[in-house]
């Protein structure tokens, strides 16, 4: 676990803050 699992959710949270 690293950057690839942190990578993960953190492109998901980028969609959510730019839909919101």
């Amino acid at each position: 676990m690293g950057a690839g699992f942190f990578l993960v959710p953190t492109f998901s949270h980028w969609i959510l803050l730019i839909k919101v």
